[in-house]
């Protein structure tokens, strides 16, 4: 092996290295169509929704365009961290908004408000994605 082969494998190994951590974190990350804003609690329909971690998810509704969805075994351990992006889904002008979100347990638990034009809470269809 010559000196210049012998030098890309080892920056190629050293890179490979570095990437590891971001690549297995990348893999940890779901989706969900909230569709059925006015149930109490539901499992939303696994053709709309996503858990890498292959747990279920769980949308628990506590009053008027107040939910927590949770991703079973997404979480961090014993780090919190991820990122969370919510958007209405319904046919006016409703708004939704992540609330706060905690991912350092087992689970990936997210809560979110939905508000109309007027600012007052609703019940609507809404999406979300994590990555954690």
């Amino acid at each position: 092996m010559n000196l210049r082969t012998f030098t890309v494998r080892y920056l190629f190994a050293i890179l490979a290295a570095l990437a590891l951590p971001t690549l297995a974190s990348a893999q940890k990350s779901g989706y969900v169509w909230a569709d059925n804003p006015a149930s109490a609690s539901y499992t939303p329909s696994t053709m709309y929704s996503f858990n890498s971690s292959g747990g279920a998810i769980t949308i628990n509704r506590s009053g008027v365009g107040t939910y927590a969805v949770k991703f079973s075994g997404l979480g961090g351990g014993p780090s919190a961290g991820g990122n969370v992006q919510v958007t209405a889904y319904g046919a006016g002008s409703e708004s939704c908004k992540v609330m706060n979100w905690g991912s350092g347990g087992p689970d990936f638990t997210i809560n979110v408000r939905c508000l109309n034009s007027s600012g007052g809470p609703v019940d609507t269809r809404y999406s979300i994605n994590v990555v954690w």
